[in-house]
């Protein structure tokens, strides 16, 4: 069998096509971290978050003084599902804390919202926020969190979800109060 020398070019091309992309792909997976850099945008914009209900608004800054971690997930979301009702034990949990679950749904329909709710047994409060505010905040995708400061300053964010990330968040909250989970002699998770 003679292949002909435009086939042999015509090879040596897509070989260098499929490198030049999986060269990409690899220096992509190094710079994008799964938890995102802070200092992109180191001022959390103003923002308000209307309640499901549509009944009342909240606003991060009024929460000054407390941890706060606001997370936007939406019901098709598998990660998501799995993120949600764990970040709502964590709320219960460091409650004494001051800690506040600012949950945000960005599902176009509030009712798919609801039923997730209803169907996962998650009781927290829920808000929803103006699609510029998603932009402004720099949501990209989900589920993402953004964990706050007792000043209101972004401390960590948090893109996609892996179980590590709640031990994380229950870390950092802690060490705001110059703590370790461990000395609080509260429950830090399964043994």
């Amino acid at each position: 069998m003679c292949i002909s020398s435009a086939g042999i070019a015509q090879f040596r091309y897509y070989a260098a096509v499929k490198y030049f992309f999986l060269f990409v792909v690899v220096f992509l997976m190094i710079l994008i971290p799964c938890w995102g850099d802070t200092s992109e945008f180191p001022v959390l914009p103003e923002v308000e978050l209307r309640a499901l209900d549509g009944e009342s608004t909240v606003r991060p800054a009024d929460f000054k003084g407390k941890p706060v971690l606001l997370t936007f997930w939406a019901s098709w979301c598998g990660p998501c599902r799995a993120e949600l009702p764990e970040l709502a034990k964590l709320s219960k949990e460091l409650e004494s804390k001051g800690f506040v679950l600012l949950s945000v749904n960005v599902d176009q329909s509030k009712n798919a919202a609801v039923r997730f709710l209803q169907r996962y047994s998650i009781d927290i409060p829920v808000y929803r926020a103006a699609p510029n505010d998603l932009v402004r905040l720099g949501i990209k995708g989900l589920p993402t969190s953004i964990l706050l400061n007792l000043d209101g300053e972004r401390v960590q964010v948090y893109e996609g979800y892996v179980p590590s990330v709640i031990e994380d968040i229950r870390r950092r909250v802690y060490e705001m109060y110059g703590e370790k989970p461990e000395e609080s002699g509260e429950w830090i998770g399964d043994p």
